[in-house]
């Protein structure tokens, strides 16, 4: 359970960088229910981290409206975003990963 779990969050988690948070839990929650129906897992762990990873839109600027809002007035770079997101990306990962993985 755990590998797919890291798989779920490091895919949602990958295209939430490029397209919407709503588009990437739409895309991979029909796939999350398919992962557990073919491995017989519970699929509500799986559709949670699902939900969870697409709203980890912290290292770049378009993953997010409200990053791309602040970034002319905060005069922040995109490099701003990648060194600052990318850290609390990993943070997210292992919290959510780590919590779902032990309390379900």
């Amino acid at each position: 359970m755990l590998p797919v779990l890291v798989v779920l969050f490091l895919t949602a988690a990958g295209l939430d960088l490029v397209m919407s948070n709503y588009a990437s839990a739409v895309l991979l929650a029909p796939i999350a229910l398919s992962m557990a129906t073919d491995g017989a897992l519970d699929a509500r762990p799986l559709a949670l981290v699902v939900a969870l990873a697409s709203s980890v839109a912290f290292a770049t600027p378009i993953a997010h409206q409200a990053n791309l809002l602040v970034m002319g007035p905060g005069d922040y770079r995109f490099g701003d975003y990648v060194r600052v997101g990318l850290p609390l990306s990993l943070v997210a990962f292992a919290v959510i990963v780590r919590c779902v993985w032990v309390f379900w």
